[in-house]
């Protein structure tokens, strides 16, 4: 299955929850938010939430800094 990640185009095994996704991709939920094609997702749904063919996924995550 193809998504895009953070803009760039990515091939995943099919039924990855976006909770499996950000595990995968080595982050920590903790400070990070997911935007699934503009909408963002709840933390408390991200076990159940699938990711599906040609999703736009983008992740942001705080960095401490001055």
């Amino acid at each position: 299955m193809k998504i895009f990640f953070n803009g760039e185009e990515l091939t995943l095994s099919d039924d990855i929850s976006l909770s499996q996704f950000i595990k995968d991709r080595g982050l920590s939920p903790d400070g990070t938010a997911c935007a699934v094609d503009e909408q963002i997702i709840p933390k408390a749904t991200w076990d159940k939430f699938k990711l599906e063919e040609n999703m736009h996924l983008d992740v942001f995550t705080l960095v401490a800094g001055g």
